[in-house]
């Protein structure tokens, strides 16, 4: 059963203007890409909230963040409550992330 449209959060959307400013300065090419990972993104937790795994971070897994992969090593992180599914960040998975969520 299909889910609300994921709400996110006023961090992951800072999270989200931040790498497009940074993409567009350096690739407007991968900005573009990015922008369309996250519609995807949003589209994919709407129809399947389960489809990524919880995340392989020990303190995020505790608190059932879900880590899915869009492109260019960045992260969506979110959960699931009742019906819709919560964006909380979106970090480059290079990083020390489990102190970012």
């Amino acid at each position: 059963m299909p889910l609300n449209k994921p709400k996110i959060l006023l961090t992951a959307h800072n999270d989200i203007h931040q790498i497009v400013d940074y993409l567009l300065a350096n690739n407007k090419q991968a900005a573009a890409a990015f922008s369309q990972a996250i519609d995807r993104a949003q589209e994919q937790l709407a129809l399947f909230p389960e489809s990524a795994p919880i995340s392989s971070n020990a303190r995020l897994a505790d608190e059932k963040y879900r880590a899915l992969v869009l492109i260019y090593d960045y992260l969506l992180f979110y959960k699931i409550h009742k019906q819709t599914v919560v964006v909380y960040r979106v970090l480059n998975g290079k990083r020390n992330y489990g102190e970012f969520v």
